[in-house]
């Protein structure tokens, strides 16, 4: 994942409720099987399977706070056991028809829990968490950012 990504997510974590953060991860598995599907276009198959496995880290995720007390729970389980088996599969055997085919359950899913987050009014999980800072350092050619930092306060 490219470093402006992991930076964009970190913000968006900070700032999420449970729903939104449910939405993230969404967003990081497909990104990562976004990747996926480049490297295997660029027949870079250990770093495909290494996005693969990332992604997969996502779908485990999804799966652990599952919370089991809700009928749909199971049911969801169920889709996140077929995804992973899927992913093993995909690196296993390097099948771009399989990324695919999880890119498209991964939005199908992320649709649903978008339309869920945008009920959600709870507020962010990180409540101290908010202001962020990026130190900055200029030559005559470029401007590197040399830093960000998240600082946290009590409210």
């Amino acid at each position: 994942m490219v470093e402006d990504n992991i930076k964009v997510f970190t913000n968006r974590i900070a700032g999420a409720n449970r729903s939104e953060l449910i939405v993230i991860i969404y967003d990081i598995a497909l990104d990562y099987m976004n990747e996926a599907k480049t490297e295997l276009e660029n027949n870079e198959i250990e770093a495909y399977r290494l996005s693969i496995k990332r992604a997969k880290r996502c779908i485990n995720y999804l799966s652990s706070v599952l919370n089991m007390e809700y009928a749909i729970s199971m049911e969801l389980l169920r889709v996140y056991v077929l995804m992973n088996n899927m992913c093993v599969r995909a690196s296993i055997k390097v099948e771009g028809e399989l990324v695919d085919a999880l890119v498209r359950m991964l939005t199908n899913m992320k649709r649903a829990f978008v339309a869920i987050a945008k009920e959600d009014d709870s507020k962010p999980i990180m409540t101290e968490a908010r202001v962020v800072q990026a130190g900055f350092t200029y030559s005559k050619n470029s401007i590197n950012e040399i830093g960000t930092s998240i600082h946290m306060w009590q409210s």
